[in-house]
């Protein structure tokens, strides 16, 4: 009969959009917790990326109160040139 088989395609339908439902409210989900662990990732990052700017700073500071230098060579020409000023005297 007509209506037995409209019965049967529907209900066989109803199966299919049922299943593709559930599959993409999974996808959804993992889709949801790789934006989770996207963003506590970047967060970390940035905590990361300030305290490394923290410490860039805070080692820029201690250079000009120390006098730091990146370079022993322009500390000894220093030296030196104190030495022979020295010993001119």
């Amino acid at each position: 009969s007509l209506l037995g088989t409209w019965s049967d395609y529907s209900g066989a339908r109803k199966e299919e959009l049922v299943i593709q439902a559930e599959h993409y409210r999974a996808q959804q989900d993992e889709m949801q917790n790789d934006q989770r662990s996207s963003t506590q990732e970047l967060m970390r990052l940035e905590r990361e990326i300030s305290g490394i700017q923290r410490w860039v700073g805070e080692l820029s500071v201690l250079k000009n109160r120390f006098a730091l230098v990146d370079n022993a060579k322009v500390l000894e020409q220093q030296l030196l040139a104190a030495k022979d000023a020295h010993d001119e005297l």
